[in-house]
């Protein structure tokens, strides 16, 4: 018996031992946290350019959120929906209060009628306590930390349903605008989601006062143009239209859609840095771009313009350089053709080749450069192309590819 009970006892310090480092080391336990992903079912919510639904994007944001107040805060968490269904806004208050819930969190993102709007903010109820105020804080701190998105504060409402009649301090996040064409694209990526809801987390984490105790993240992968710099150039701008579409399409416009896509691009996937000449529809005289490309020390020029012409038939694609048999010139021919190469196997239109130019941008700037032409606004099925927010993104991402090419890396 003596032997047995001894068993027993060391079997309960064991037990003891394990528990005391894995079960109570959680940073959330005992944490109750209700999560709202909004809308739902026959209330889609925003809608962006390519159709992506807000209220997919609420729950899978949730659905990740959940996962990381779960396993690795130890929170008990409840979701108003975990599949595509339309709770009312009473039902999901009902909800939170019946479980009485410590916090109330409520997944949104934002939209606007400009799509190049962007930026993170989150909501709390006007004539709530501190303490909801404080959580909006420390949600947004985080969510502006990882997304890297504008800033557009916390802000109080005293009409949204969910805070004004929650029992529990609440906050409302609206992480991202689904309506930017980028934004949306981002918000298809899984991963990308992932570091969403691992912000969401991480500001539950800082609003309780502990330390979320994320397992160790791999290292991150060098990206393959970390260290480059590179000018992009939106051709036109302001009050120079460009050349404009039969239907009143102006290239400055598809000029900066597209240099914006190579921005994005480089910098997120190539880790590549970017000096633009423009990034709104402002003038820009051709001494100022000059000026601006020269002072950026940048190792490769890409200026971008869809042309046009007399013969709404003509639609082709040509890429630029300037040649004066030197060193430059050999290396700027070099990313007009990988370049090239790049948009017609993209665009499928007739190969025009590398040509050669004497334009000022390429020989007044001091780095290897070019100047790509994709395609022809004036040419009316080119034009409707044009119009598609999925078609430039392709055009800025295989100008991308094509600088890739030229640097002989993985993109």
């Amino acid at each position: 018996m003596k032997k047995k009970k001894k068993a027993v006892v060391q079997a309960i310090l064991i037990y003891v031992v394990f528990c005391g480092v894995l079960c109570f080391s959680a940073p959330l336990t005992g944490k109750k946290i209700f999560i709202d992903p909004g809308h739902g079912g026959s209330d889609p919510g925003a809608v962006g350019p390519t159709g992506l639904k807000e209220s997919n994007v609420n729950l899978q944001t949730s659905l990740k959120l959940k996962d990381f107040l779960v396993n690795t805060g130890g929170a008990q968490t409840i979701l108003s929906r975990e599949s595509d269904i339309y709770p009312t806004l009473a039902d999901r208050v009902n909800a939170a209060n019946n479980w009485s819930a410590d916090r109330f969190i409520s997944v949104h993102y934002n939209a606007s009628s400009d799509r190049n709007v962007n930026g993170t903010e989150t909501l709390y109820y006007t004539y709530g306590s501190e303490t909801s105020k404080d959580l909006a804080q420390k949600l947004q701190n985080r969510l502006v930390e990882t997304l890297g998105l504008t800033n557009r504060g916390i802000k109080p409402r005293d009409d949204l349903y969910v805070l004004k009649n929650t029992k529990m301090p609440a906050a409302l996040t609206e992480s991202s605008f689904i309506s930017n064409t980028y934004e949306e694209a981002r918000l298809k990526n899984s991963d990308y989601i992932i570091k969403i809801g691992r912000a969401h987390y991480y500001g539950i984490a800082d609003h309780f006062g502990v330390d979320p105790n994320p397992p160790a993240p791999p290292p991150e992968p060098s990206k393959p143009l970390s260290g480059k710099i590179f000018a992009i150039d939106p051709q036109s701008g302001g009050s120079s239209k460009g050349s404009i579409g039969p239907t009143g399409l102006y290239a400055k416009d598809v000029n900066l859609r597209v240099a914006t896509v190579l921005k994005n691009n480089l910098a997120d996937y190539g880790g590549a840095t970017i000096i633009m000449t423009r990034s709104e529809d402002v003038s820009v005289t051709s001494t100022k771009r000059i000026e601006i490309i020269n002072g950026s020390n940048a190792d490769r020029l890409v200026s971008i313009a869809f042309p046009g012409s007399t013969n709404p038939d003509t639609n082709y694609t040509k890429t630029f350089y300037y040649e004066n048999y030197s060193s430059k010139s050999s290396t700027s021919k070099d990313l007009a053709a990988k370049v090239q190469a790049r948009l017609v196997e993209a665009l499928n239109l007739t190969n025009k080749g590398v040509g050669k130019s004497s334009a000022a941008i390429l020989v007044q700037t001091n780095m290897p450069g070019i100047i790509t032409k994709p395609s022809h606004i004036t040419n009316p099925y080119e034009e409707a192309r044009l119009k598609d927010a999925a078609y430039t993104w392709k055009i800025g991402r295989y100008i991308y590819l094509g600088i890739a090419d030229h640097y002989g890396v993985n993109p």
